[in-house]
């Protein structure tokens, strides 16, 4: 694992493959900007959409990279690569960074792929 509790967290939920732990992550009001669509996601809605479909590819998460800040006294910020390896072969290669609330909650994500 990374050794930072959230981005483990969200590792082993995106793992489940189910959408709902994925989403329990995420604030209600968080930012989503996901690696394989062109959409912003806003809401849990949108989220639970994309997180659907995504997570029907069965991906694996190995991280590559895991840089923290702290914000200040009630965000933390981490940003890094990681590499997702779905169930038909293909791969995604992505930078992301997040921001979490004091509550330990996805507050914003922003992921995309690695320029070639």
């Amino acid at each position: 694992m990374t050794q930072h509790p959230h981005l483990d967290a969200w590792i082993s939920a995106i793992q489940s493959h189910n959408p709902d732990t994925v989403l329990s992550l995420y604030d209600p009001e968080a930012v989503l900007l996901p690696t394989v669509s062109n959409q912003i996601r806003f809401t849990q809605e949108e989220r639970r959409d994309y997180f659907l479909h995504f997570l029907a590819k069965k991906p694996q998460c190995k991280v590559v990279s895991v840089h923290s800040q702290s914000l200040s006294t009630d965000r933390e910020a981490i940003g890094g690569i990681y590499h997702f390896s779905f169930a038909d072969g293909t791969e995604a290669k992505a930078r992301y960074s997040f921001v979490f609330d004091s509550d330990g909650l996805i507050y914003h994500h922003h992921s995309s792929l690695l320029p070639e």
